[in-house]
């Protein structure tokens, strides 16, 4: 099945992925939770930042209901933000190498040019029972959350109406992140027939353009004695979601859209609830040096974690010695307090944000068996928040990439809805407990071999086979 889209977006699809199933509020009953598995090319495409399926816990805002940071990758592949402030760039990439008796680090970011056409998308593909929410409610509004394909419609009986019938709507469509220049998006609403035929658009938005009245819509004279489908859907990359509310159909007299203003949740409209996700990318290739590199990423819905792969690849007939660097930055700057997460025998850092006011949530950072990790501890050493604490974490490995061999470099991103420092009461000393708990499972439960678990799954064995600092 293929959905073509105004101004010539098009989404190609599976109809198992589009599937479209009445909403009732609860949980599509055929939607079970994906195990572990290698990391295959998916048929899917998919977005370049992925909700977090975790509720905030400290009161702040939510990227949508029950989501309360987003995995947003910027061009480099770093993490951008984590969607609420934990931070100003994460785990940037940088290599370097010497040749010709010339040394020099050379970053992933170089020319920041990296395009959505080149990103190739793997399995397992999530869906409702993993925690993919396309459409949901929140405050008496309609919610899209952003997917590669969130839908909300509605059939409505136009065959009794009387003169002129207005479509009008109140809309927020939120924000678009033009991070991939190339990433298709965009916001729509649309009349279509009982063929899925597109009558004709209302409104259409997307990165550059917005076309159509924002409020209302004069439905077709040719459509307004028919049975007709308005439909609300986007594909989008951001850092909100889409609210809808008070849908209306009417003639001279009369209202033919059922529970218009959300008053009853979702009832009276269908969402492509059991769309099917793919939060497994890789980056095009970059050479850096004398290596080629690619970045992977992977982020389960529901995780509180995220995982890199980085692969580095020496095609010469010489062994390449390298030194493989990552840079992050915490949204809170000097007053990010950071400490050796304890059970984890050095192998992970944990933060929070120690600022006065608009903190940033508690993250952490699994590197595993790295050969030096750099961060300014005073914050947390000396108990008292002033300030003096890690501005930048820089974790590196000494590698060497043999001749016609690979290396890989896999960290863990954690992030979740809390914040430690709103009570902290000044008390630099606190820890980020729900992060360290996590990352001693995460360190605890990776595969003593080269295997599929929770932790490794979506890896391909290639990249398994090449990991430096597990295992």
């Amino acid at each position: 099945m293929t959905i073509t889209l105004r101004r010539g977006v098009v989404i190609a699809t599976s109809i198992a992925a589009l599937a479209l199933v009445a909403c009732s509020g609860e949980s599509n009953p055929g939607s079970t939770p994906t195990g572990p598995s290698l990391g295959v090319q998916s048929g899917l495409t998919g977005t370049t930042a992925f909700p977090q399926r975790v509720a905030a816990s400290d009161g702040g805002t939510e990227i949508a209901p029950g989501q309360a940071n987003m995995w947003d990758l910027g061009v480099d592949f770093s993490l951008q933000t984590g969607g609420s402030g934990q931070f100003d760039g994460a785990l940037a990439l940088g290599v370097t190498t010497t040749e010709s008796g010339t040394t020099t680090t050379r970053f992933f970011s170089a020319g920041q040019n990296q395009t959505h056409a080149e990103l190739a998308y793997f399995g397992p593909e999530f869906g409702e029972g993993d925690g993919v929410t396309t459409t949901t409610t929140d405050a008496g509004s309609a919610v899209l959350t952003p997917t590669r394909y969130s839908s909300l419609y509605q059939r409505v009986d136009l065959r009794s109406s009387s003169g002129d019938v207005w479509l009008s709507y109140d809309i927020e469509p939120g924000n678009f992140q033009a991070t991939f220049a190339d990433e298709p998006q965009f916001f729509q609403i649309v009349l279509r027939d009982s063929n899925s035929v597109d009558i004709d658009t209302a409104y259409f938005a997307d990165a550059t353009q917005v076309i159509g009245d924002a409020n209302r819509f004069q439905v077709p004279t040719s459509a307004a004695k028919s049975i007709v489908f308005v439909h609300f859907e986007q594909r989008r990359r951001a850092s909100d979601a889409t609210r809808i509310d008070n849908v209306s159909i009417m003639d001279d007299s009369r209202e033919f859209v059922q529970n218009g203003d959300f008053a009853d949740g979702l009832n009276g409209w269908i969402t492509n609830g059991n769309l099917e996700v793919v939060r497994n990318v890789t980056s095009g290739t970059r050479t850096l040096g004398n290596l080629a590199v690619t970045r992977s990423f992977f982020a389960p819905p529901s995780a509180l974690w995220a995982r890199y792969v980085d692969v580095l690849t020496n095609n010469t007939a010489t062994d390449i010695p390298a030194t493989v660097s990552y840079d992050t930055t915490p949204g809170a700057g000097r007053f990010a307090v950071v400490y050796n997460t304890p059970g984890t025998l050095g192998s992970a850092i944990s933060g929070w944000d120690g600022s006065a006011s608009d903190r940033g949530r508690d993250f952490g950072l699994i590197f595993g068996d790295a050969s030096d990790v750099d961060y300014d501890p005073s914050d947390s050493a000396d108990a008292t928040l002033d300030g003096d604490g890690a501005g930048s974490i820089v974790h590196s490995y000494d590698v060497v990439v043999s001749a016609g061999s690979s290396v890989a470099i896999m960290n863990f991103v954690l992030q979740n809805g809390a914040s430690t420092g709103a009570g902290a009461a000044g008390n630099a000393s606190a820890q980020a407990s729900a992060i360290d708990a996590e990352a001693v499972r995460i360190f605890s439960g990776l595969p003593a071999t080269r295997t599929i678990n929770e932790f490794t799954s979506g890896m391909t064995q290639a990249q398994l086979d090449a990991v430096a600092n597990f295992f």
